[in-house]
């Protein structure tokens, strides 16, 4: 087993920490809970995510967003996720969608996850 996640076991068998490296997890919206979310589960050992936002991080997002800081402003949401999931674990296969989720990927974004988390800020987007 990767000593990265040999704290886990006890909350969790071997086995299901092996587990986790297969399952799937969506993550639409990557500002406040999305980005979240992304960390914590690269940190317990989730090993394949789907990423989407369009947006790039701006100077008001610095207060609530765990990637928003002065060297990621302007840089795309989506990118800079994947930037700091691989640093957590070189292994994690991630796929990017860069336009967000759209009527024309939603099948794409979905196929394969076991779970979706929807974060996705509607007062600024709209499924297109």
């Amino acid at each position: 087993m990767d000593d990265i996640f040999d704290r886990n076991i006890g909350v969790w068998d071997e086995d299901f920490q092996k587990r986790l490296k297969g399952i799937t997890v969506g993550v639409a919206g990557v500002g406040g809970s999305g980005c979240a979310l992304l960390d914590i589960l690269a940190r317990n050992g989730f090993g394949r995510f789907k990423v989407a936002d369009p947006d790039y991080f701006e100077r008001h997002n610095i207060q609530r967003q765990l990637y928003a800081n002065d060297l990621t402003l302007g840089q795309s949401k989506a990118q800079v996720a994947a930037e700091h999931l691989k640093k957590i674990n070189p292994d994690i296969h991630l796929e990017i969608f860069q336009d967000g989720v759209t009527t024309d990927n939603l099948e794409n974004f979905l196929d394969g996850c076991d779970f979706v988390h929807e974060a996705i800020d509607y007062s600024v987007c709209g499924l297109k």
